[in-house]
């Protein structure tokens, strides 16, 4: 997980389409962070970040399941935490 927490990068329009395209099915705070999931329809989910300087982020993938997009989130705001 910590190859993907390492390809999640600022993406403007991509990163609102990330959270716009779909309905938000998960959400995680973290001090500074929001972590967010979407559900984009076809059995597929997005993972997004909002950063402590309010950018979007997201990785670009699609997940089969919510928690595996939570969890690539989670580990990329984990990774700059420590």
């Amino acid at each position: 997980m910590g190859e993907i927490s390492g390809k999640m990068a600022l993406t403007g329009a991509r990163s609102q389409a990330a959270m716009n395209e779909g309905t938000i099915v998960q959400l995680s705070a973290y001090p500074g962070w929001i972590v967010g999931v979407s559900y984009g329809g076809n059995d597929r989910y997005l993972s997004w970040v909002i950063s402590p300087d309010l950018h979007v982020l997201c990785d670009r993938r699609t997940y089969e399941t919510s928690n595996a997009a939570m969890l690539a989130g989670r580990s990329f705001v984990e990774s700059r935490l420590s």
